[in-house]
């Protein structure tokens, strides 16, 4: 049992240290304007039929794309006038079932016509909302 819990720790400190490079390399990317697919969740009415939905959205290739995780099917998250809501922490419930603790939820609105949201780790979130034309004044990036 020792040995089990031993092994768990030290594999789940290299998936932190193999995550926190890929991270790096993204945001690197980004800061130099390539394309880069960033993981991330959505949570919107149609697309998600309002549940957690996790997948990556493509940024740097024009209009930002978000798509689940393995999916060909990408579905555009710019179009009309968006503007941040605001940044917060998952809550509790949304930690627990569908939200990684670690990222921070972005509210998005739609032009008056309801919104979504997307929960990104904080050091990517200033890409993702710039992509979408959204300054992150507003809300801040929290983290």
């Amino acid at each position: 049992m020792i040995v089990e819990l031993l092994g768990g720790l030290i594999g789940g400190g290299f998936v932190g240290v193999r995550e926190r490079r890929k991270r790096r390399a993204r945001v690197a990317g980004l800061e130099q304007g390539e394309v880069v697919k960033v993981p991330c969740g959505l949570w919107h009415p149609a697309i998600t039929r309002g549940q957690w939905g996790h997948g990556e959205a493509t940024i740097n290739s024009g209009l930002p794309t978000w798509a689940y995780s393995g999916i060909d099917r990408q579905y555009r998250l710019a179009g009309g006038a968006l503007t941040l809501g605001g940044v917060r922490e998952p809550t509790g419930r949304e930690a627990w079932s569908s939200v990684n603790p670690e990222l921070r939820i972005a509210s998005i609105d739609v032009g008056g016509s309801g919104g979504f949201q997307l929960a990104v780790h904080p050091e990517e979130l200033r890409f993702v909302l710039g992509a979408l034309g959204i300054s992150d004044a507003a809300g801040g990036t929290a983290g």
